[in-house]
């Protein structure tokens, strides 16, 4: 009998950062989890589908155990050093997807401009086929790679739905068609992850709430202006009137009133004064203060609140669990009754093979439960960064 190895937290374990760049729906999100099930304990599994990364608490030493079970089921994986390093592949792969899909886009519609005016009757057939078929490629590389792959293993998922439907469309003379459906398939794809980044840059507009430079008292005495990440703690700074807080801190002198509402919603402003608390954000309004740095940039109020609201987009609510079970018996019952659609359509129905097969893949595109799968995540992290941008901090997706 083979034991499955299941990774537990230990002193050892150090947090690892792998960047998906396939995974930007709840679906893959379960998909991984599945292949990552009996390697890492669930609670060392962490998902941010904003970011497309997954936080996994691990002995380095078995990162590559984590690894290739990603790798081997069609996802691309890259280990990286922190979250500002997804950042940027995140905006690379996000104008490459949009590049794809535009032309993509170009070639089905030409494709579809052939058929409509009855060039496909002649040499021009090939033509269009030609078109049809680089669009297909080029928006669904990624979908055909994962939906082989998930056939291979007996998966069901939305990747493999997709890529037997346009297989399909394709063999049967409605190339057209095939192509227009992969093509608007990634440009959805597309929509639903610039709709997820963002709701996440909303959140993280707080940030520019807190200035990036600070007066920091220096050991001759004098003062200096500095980066608020290079400020450690008990440092005095100097915050002049008009300008906002860059860290948390208590007033050593200086007297003066603070509005608070970027924090609190509060719109009163609070009088301050020496062994008062000022937080990272707030405006100081009337005169200036010396303070001593009581939290660093990363530890303060501003960005616990920060932290509180990125950890709420990846809490699920009952809905989005609803949904995901939902989905996980729905694909693949679709797919069966798909089947049942093109082998009974003749015999029960007397309708051609071909037109039997045809209206199976036209049940398995329009069936595809990636809309309703993503609806709830996207509702949800909508909804906190609305909500943060008012200056309200929801908790939870519940």
């Amino acid at each position: 009998m083979i034991q499955s190895r299941r990774t537990t937290h230990s002193a050892s374990d150090s947090k690892l950062l792998l960047y998906v760049p396939a995974m930007d729906c709840a679906n893959e999100e379960r998909e991984i989890r599945q292949l990552l099930k009996g390697v890492v304990a669930e609670s060392a599994l962490h998902f941010h589908l904003s970011n497309r990364q997954i936080e996994v608490q691990v002995d380095p030493g078995q990162i590559d155990e984590i690894i290739q079970p990603i790798r081997k089921a069609g996802f691309e994986v890259q280990l990286i050093q922190a979250r500002e390093d997804s950042e940027a592949l995140l905006s690379r792969q996000s104008r490459l997807e949009a590049l794809r899909a535009s032309v993509a886009l170009v070639f089905a519609l030409t494709a579809e401009f052939i058929h409509v005016l009855k060039f496909d009757d002649g040499p021009f057939q090939y033509v269009g086929m030609l078109f049809a078929g680089v669009g297909i490629l080029l928006a669904g590389g990624s979908t055909y790679r994962k939906g082989l792959i998930a056939i291979r293993q007996l998966r069901m998922n939305i990747s493999a739905l997709m890529s037997v439907a346009v297989t399909g469309a394709f063999l049967i003379g409605q190339w057209p068609e095939a192509a227009m459906v992969m093509a608007l398939y990634a440009c959805a794809e597309w929509i639903e992850a610039r709709s997820v980044g963002r709701a996440k840059n909303a959140v993280h507009a707080l940030l520019k709430l807190r200035p990036e430079r600070v007066h920091m008292q220096q050991c001759c005495g004098g003062w200096n202006e500095v980066s608020v990440d290079q400020v450690p703690r008990d440092s005095l700074i100097r915050i002049r009137p008009g300008a906002r807080v860059p860290l948390d801190g208590v007033i050593e002198s200086g007297q003066s009133t603070l509005d608070e509402s970027s924090l609190t919603g509060e719109s009163m402003p609070v009088d301050k004064h020496p062994g008062s608390v000022v937080y990272a954000g707030t405006l100081n309004q009337t005169a200036e203060l010396t303070v001593r740095v009581t939290a660093t940039s990363t530890e303060g109020v501003l960005s616990q609140v920060i932290a509180a609201v990125e950890q709420a987009q990846q809490s699920r609510a009952p809905t989005q669990g609803l949904v995901d079970r939902f989905a996980r018996w729905y694909t693949p019952l679709v797919f069966f009754i798909a089947l049942g659609v093109a082998f009974a359509g003749p015999l029960l129905w007397h309708l051609s093979w071909l037109g039997a097969s045809y209206k199976a893949f036209v049940l398995l595109v329009i069936a595809c439960p990636c809309a309703l799968v993503i609806s709830t995540p996207v509702t949800i992290v909508s909804g906190l960064a609305r909500a943060a941008r008012m200056g309200v901090v929801i908790k939870g997706g519940a």
